[in-house]
């Protein structure tokens, strides 16, 4: 129940946050579905933490903490949830 109730809610906060530059909800999660489905993949093929990429694998603090500042002047609401990851 965690787990796929859990990636339903960050979908629809990511698909929340595509609204704000003007994609509607259902554009953005077809938009999202190869990078879900890539990433569970990922998940299938090499594990957790292995699966994941991006700035995250990289280490790159500096993107994220770009990405944060960001999501504090659009959507400063989803915060509490990334705020683990800087």
């Amino acid at each position: 129940m965690l787990s796929c109730n859990y990636l339903v809610t960050l979908v629809k906060l990511a698909t929340d946050l595509w609204q704000t530059f003007g994609v509607p909800p259902e554009k953005a999660t077809h938009a999202l579905l190869p990078l879900l489905k890539g990433t569970l993949r990922n998940i299938e093929n090499v594990g957790i933490p292995n699966c994941l990429t991006g700035p995250i694998a990289r280490g790159d603090a500096g993107t994220i903490k770009k990405h944060i500042k960001k999501l504090e002047k659009v959507s400063p609401e989803i915060l509490g949830l990334t705020a683990s990851w800087a």
